[in-house]
Parts: structure tokens; C-alpha cells; sequence
């Protein structure tokens, strides 16, 4: 419940300010992944998703290999050079499209 309602909070804040909203999650370490209880974080993202609705969710959890982490949770330049771009490659037709849809009105 908790996770639903601080979701709709934001979204509705961005709606409210006319706020493009995108969530993402960040990359973790493989042996991070695998403390996990089998089906636990299957759960929590189900929850996430269909709280965020029709708001733009990339899913960035197994996005970087290991030798591409700083620490146990910052990426190597290089990882944050991918992630960015990746970042950027998702939300770009996100924009476009919403881009097109306002040239319409």
C-alpha cells in the first residue's frame, strides 16, 4: 500500500505541475540480485508497475554487468556513460510522442 500511494503521489504532483514523469530502477550487482527470496522482487515490481499506470517505467536491474560497478552500488565511468544513454534512448520516443500528440491540438 505504502509503495501504491507514494506512487500516486508523484504522479499526480507531475500532473499537477505538467511535470513529464519517468521511473526507472537502477542496476544492481548480480550477487545483489540473487539475495533476493525467489519471486519477492517479481512482486514488487508487479505492485510498482500497475501503480505507476500509463507512467513510463525502465527497467534497468540486470542493465550492467558486475566489472561495470564501482562499489556495491555506483557504476565504473563507464557504466554511468551506458545507464545515461539508455536513460536517454528510452525517454526519447516518450517525448516525441507526446511531442506530436500536442502539435495535433
Amino acid at each position: 500500500e505504502r509503495v501504491t500511494r507514494e506512487l500516486q503521489m508523484y504522479r499526480d504532483f507531475a500532473a499537477r505541475y505538467g511535470v513529464e514523469l519517468y521511473v526507472g530502477n537502477l542496476p544492481e550487482l548480480s550477487w545483489n540480485r540473487q539475495l533476493y527470496k525467489p519471486g519477492r522482487y517479481e512482486a514488487y515490481l508487479g505492485i510498482v508497475k500497475n501503480a505507476l499506470g500509463p507512467t513510463p517505467f525502465l527497467n534497468l536491474r540486470t542493465f550492467l554487468p558486475d566489472e561495470l560497478f564501482f562499489d556495491v552500488a555506483h557504476p565504473t565511468w563507464e557504466g554511468a556513460i551506458r545507464v545515461s544513454r539508455a536513460v536517454g534512448s528510452f525517454m526519447e520516443p516518450h517525448r516525441r510522442a507526446k511531442l506530436k500528440a500536442s502539435d495535433r491540438r
